[in-house]
């Protein structure tokens, strides 16, 4: 994992804590276009998860 992917990913779990979960959402999505782009699939696939996750929590489910 580079460092650009990694630092979207960790801005993402650091905004989840301060509850701005639109702001975090949009950060995993970022990561995952930019694995997807270099063939990391399984981070890719981890970035997603993150991010759907912070959607359902966000809307109470």
């Amino acid at each position: 994992m580079s460092c650009a992917q990694g630092g979207l990913n960790n801005l993402g779990l650091t905004l989840r804590q301060v509850r701005r979960f639109e702001e975090a959402i949009a950060a995993h999505q970022q990561a995952a276009i930019i694995f997807r782009e270099i063939g990391k699939l399984l981070d890719q696939a981890s970035s997603r998860v993150c991010a759907g996750t912070l959607y359902a929590r966000g809307l109470g489910i």
